[in-house]
């Protein structure tokens, strides 16, 4: 259950970025983590010999579809996507536009979704603040924040945290940076 749910936020955070870019067109790369997960499991990847490593990054990226890696003990994932100039001449690269669509998306995806509020731009940060209900056995709801950082043309962070309603505190964050304008032996995603 504790992989299912690394993988369901993970697989959030990572679906956000196909749509999200209007910035410099080519390579882009995007690593992300979700957290909290078991200390005690985080001590115990992090002192494992390099076969070990390697054997259970396989396991996890086969479970997931994703390519895992551990990081620290972290599982971390590390997407590359290419972007040509027609693809990011459709997307604003600016905090509130992202924030936007971003909230439109978890709505989407979750029609329960309820966008609490969208924070005025500070620092090249915007703040999405959502509710969402939880189906039993939990009942009550999710809170959360979605903050949108756009510092530049080259790179971007996204930081989701929130609390269910047993307390349980749940974050992922992720950033994406621009590599070059090649994109190498990546090819754009098909239309």
């Amino acid at each position: 259950m504790k992989h299912k749910l690394f993988v369901v936020f993970v697989g959030a955070l990572l679906t956000t970025t196909a749509f999200a870019q209007h910035m410099k067109p080519g390579l882009w790369e995007t690593i992300a983590q979700a957290f909290p997960e078991d200390p005690a499991d985080m001590k115990q990847r992090a002192n494992m010999s390099p076969a070990e490593r390697k054997k259970t990054e396989e396991q996890f990226s086969r479970m997931t579809g994703m390519t895992l890696k551990l990081i620290g003990g972290r599982l971390t994932t590390t997407q590359r996507e290419c972007f040509t100039p027609e693809d990011v001449a459709l997307f604003k690269h600016t905090p509130e536009a992202m924030a936007e669509k971003l909230a439109n998306e978890m709505v989407a995806e979750d029609e329960k979704t309820i966008i609490d509020s969208i924070s005025l731009p500070t620092n090249h940060t915007v703040t999405v603040s959502f509710t969402r209900p939880q189906d039993p056995p939990l009942g009550g709801n999710f809170t959360g924040t979605l903050k949108v950082i756009v510092p530049n043309s080259t790179s971007y962070s996204l930081h989701r945290q929130g609390v269910n309603v047993d307390g349980r505190y749940l974050e992922m964050w992720s950033d994406s940076r621009w590599l070059g304008a090649s994109c190498g032996n990546v090819k754009p995603e098909p239309k």
